[in-house]
């Protein structure tokens, strides 16, 4: 045990290991807003595009056209502030090996923050390469439509093109199915302009607001209480845990989880047009359980 242990002192002390470790703390926070994505509980699909983009943005501009040390992320400006404070010779009080020579020390660690950034940006455009498509998915959640009836059409033809330019290039795909066998994207069009499908949308807007904003405040409530559970810890009290009652409080009958908007959507939407709207209503809901990591 003591040898695996000097083994792994020797490898965390290591300054191109530090550094690294260090510039992945802050690149990963980074991308926290990307991962948020995956929780389809809380994003808008409008969301998505401009979320991307941002983060991309950052991480070029923290990592990649910044000039080596002069880094204004938390984390790795911390820790070049100590290197630069014990002459890149120690780190908490922990002696440093293999450190570079004046002149590299700072060049060959951006080097490394470069290389990794630049990927990460490339693989970030590979996972999310269908934004216009994840974005005119918002013409399915009537929470972000438009508050004015007469700028909906617009908007939402705009977005329809979108979705059915990508159901276009995927059955034009070579050797793949592209999408449901049964789903007419041109029928649906037609159905959501002219079978009233578009307006009984709009109508729902402030419904769906409203029953979003429900949802999200229920879920910010819950994180929070977990959060101070697991911060605070859950000690024993007369042989119970404390904080046992305030966790039920959230999954008892007086705070039950509010249901999704896009789901009382889809329950109005299908009580309304289901003779009237059949394609619509199935190019909705296929298009609603999307996740937007799952697009490609």
């Amino acid at each position: 045990e003591k040898k695996v242990f000097v083994d792994l002192h020797s490898r965390l002390t290591d300054y191109k290991t530090l550094a690294f470790f260090h510039f992945m703390c802050d690149a990963l926070n980074m991308t926290d807003a990307v991962f948020k994505l995956m929780q389809v509980q809380q994003f808008k699909f409008s969301d998505v595009a401009n979320t991307v983009r941002a983060v991309q943005s950052c991480l070029s501009d923290a990592f990649v056209t910044v000039a080596p040390g002069q880094y204004t992320t938390p984390i790795l400006s911390s820790f070049f502030s100590e290197m630069r404070a014990t002459n890149f010779a120690s780190f908490q009080g922990h002696v440093l090996k293999d450190v570079p020579s004046s002149g590299t020390r700072l060049t060959i660690v951006h080097e490394l923050f470069q290389e990794y950034a630049k990927n990460l940006i490339a693989n970030l455009g590979a996972r999310f390469p269908n934004n216009a498509f994840l974005s005119a998915l918002a013409v399915f959640d009537p929470a972000e439509y438009p508050e004015s009836w007469e700028e909906v059409r617009p908007w939402a033809t705009k977005h329809m093109d979108a979705v059915n330019a990508y159901f276009v290039e995927r059955r034009a795909a070579a050797g793949e199915a592209g999408d449901h066998p049964t789903l007419d994207v041109g029928e649906a069009r037609d159905q959501f302009f002219n079978g009233g499908a578009m307006k009984m949308m709009w109508e729902l807007r402030g419904t769906a607001i409203s029953d979003r904003e429900k949802f999200v405040k229920f879920y910010v409530e819950q994180k929070a209480m977990l959060s101070r559970l697991l911060e605070d810890g859950m000690p024993l009290v007369d042989e119970g845990l404390e904080g046992l009652e305030a966790m039920q409080s959230l999954n008892g009958p007086s705070a039950e989880r509010p249901p999704h908007h896009i789901n009382v959507v889809m329950r109005t939407m299908t009580g309304w047009g289901r003779g009237m709207v059949p394609m619509f209503l199935k190019l909705m809901l296929f298009c609603v359980l999307i996740k937007p990591t799952s697009v490609n």
